[in-house]
């Protein structure tokens, strides 16, 4: 029996510096994950800081597009009443041009009777001439004494002379219609002058009115053109914003991923640190039964006739050694460390909950999670942090996202955590009470500000699952 426990005394020794030395390796490696979430997470700040900016200059592009959209439609509009002011003109003026067209042949019409009337007036004209010749030729006295003479008789020299009378007369009707038919001509040509003036007038009146709102068209659409342009230019810029954005969020969701990565390489290193915590809890407790029981038997084979006292040293010996194991392992504590009841107490004084327990965007990542604990803050700088009942401390040191952190064992099946510690002020097997300060507030791993993450576990082995509301078993 002897060897075989030696043996196992040595397995076990070596066993513990196997772990001292994985130990001493773990808090390196997870600063330098931890470092490396910081890194990542000052990443996603930037972008995000970054992705706010481009947000609100596209906000900015927006309301500017949206400004140059009503100037354009406004400009339309204008265009569009411009466009119907012309339309209008141009009707007025194919009337008119219908309405000059009719004017034309009734110039026409009076032009040709005017013409007609001016040849017959030369007609008549031309016999006056000839009368006049004629006349000229003869002198007018002897046409007298030719008729007297000619005569017949009385009765034949009255006819003569009557007809004589009736010539001059004729000349002088004639001379009187070619005087009224000249009057006539002249006051048609004046009318019919006037009229064309009149229409003339009226057609580059609107054909004036039509440049003018041409040309007001023209400009128009210039302004529309350029206010297009201007909003083209905007909504480029626009495009660009939005592509720049969306870059900025694939590359943030890389970084959320990368974040999502190292927490959860921490998480499982610290997993496997837990596990080798409770490895070596395991064998410390079976070395310490072995000794236990070496002493047993010393004792027994040295007074191997007094069996009462044998046992009574023997309590007496297990005692004293679990005495020392206590004394050691409460280095620095002070206190009765009492035992579980089942109820806990505060572990901040004063603390007010930030962050409940449940579902909730990470305020660090953005990711939505399950808040496994809840986060309690206090007015108090350096805050204080208390055990919230009496356990036994089995972890103590540094815990991915948690920082610093701290698990107690309350008994077989519940435990309690406290995260983000600026320093823990207990260590691995020390026995603490209920409301014995164990840390100090702080805001190690990932974390917003200074505060306390605290975590309870029940019903479980493995103090990294088991996680329940702690709010209403704490009546906060």
């Amino acid at each position: 029996m002897k060897p075989t426990r030696k043996a196992n005394l040595l397995k076990f020794t070596g066993f513990v510096t196997g772990l001292t030395i994985l130990f001493s390796s773990t808090p390196a490696s997870a600063e330098d994950l931890n470092t490396r979430l910081q890194q990542q997470q000052s990443q996603a700040n930037s972008l995000q800081n970054e992705m706010k900016t481009i947000q609100s200059e596209i906000s900015t592009l927006n309301s500017q597009i949206a400004e140059k959209q009503s100037e354009i439609d406004e400009m339309k509009n204008k265009i569009e009443e411009t466009t119907n002011k012309i339309e209008k003109l141009k009707s007025e003026i194919e009337a008119l041009q219908v309405e000059i067209e009719e004017a034309k042949k009734v110039i026409a019409e009076k032009e040709e009777e005017i013409a007609r009337l001016e040849a017959q007036q030369e007609r008549r004209l031309e016999i006056l001439r000839e009368r006049a010749a004629t006349l000229q030729k003869q002198d007018r006295t002897n046409i007298f004494i030719d008729v007297i003479l000619n005569s017949t008789s009385i009765v034949d020299l009255m006819q003569r002379v009557t007809s004589l009378g009736t010539l001059f007369q004729s000349d002088t009707d004639i001379m009187q219609e070619l005087q009224e038919t000249q009057v006539i001509i002249e006051a048609e040509k004046e009318i019919v002058e006037e009229k064309a003036r009149e229409l003339a007038e009226q057609q580059a009146t609107l054909q004036q009115r039509q440049d003018d709102l041409q040309k007001e068209q023209d400009a128009l659409q210039q302004q529309e053109r350029e206010l297009q342009q201007q909003q083209d230019s905007l909504q480029a810029s626009q495009s660009q914003k939005e592509a720049s954005l969306k870059r900025l969020e694939d590359n943030l969701s890389a970084v959320r991923n990368d974040i999502a990565t190292t927490n959860a390489q921490l998480e499982e290193q610290a997993a496997a640190a837990a596990r080798l915590l409770a490895e070596q809890r395991a064998a410390r407790e079976a070395a310490e039964r072995a000794s236990a029981e070496k002493q047993a038997m010393v004792v027994e084979e040295s007074t191997p006739t007094e069996s009462t006292n044998s046992a009574s040293s023997t309590n007496n010996n297990n005692s004293s050694l679990l005495g020392n194991n206590s004394s050691n392992n409460n280095s620095g504590n002070s206190g009765s460390t009492g035992q579980f009841n089942g109820r806990f107490v505060s572990p901040v004084n004063g603390g007010r909950i930030t962050s409940p327990f449940g579902p909730r965007r990470h305020p660090v990542t953005g990711v939505q999670s399950f808040h496994r604990g809840i986060d309690i803050v206090s007015s108090t700088p350096n805050a204080p942090i208390h055990a919230i009942a009496a356990g036994t401390v089995v972890f103590s040191g540094w815990a991915s996202g948690y920082g610093n952190y701290i698990v107690i064992q309350h008994d077989a099946t519940t435990f309690s955590g406290y995260g983000h510690n600026r320093t823990n002020q207990v260590r691995v097997g020390d026995r603490v009470s209920a409301g014995q300060q164990i840390a100090i507030m702080g805001t190690t791993g990932v974390s917003t500000g200074v505060h306390l993450h605290l975590n309870i576990m029940k019903n479980t082995t493995n103090f990294w699952s088991g996680h329940v509301n702690p709010a209403p078993l704490l009546g906060m």
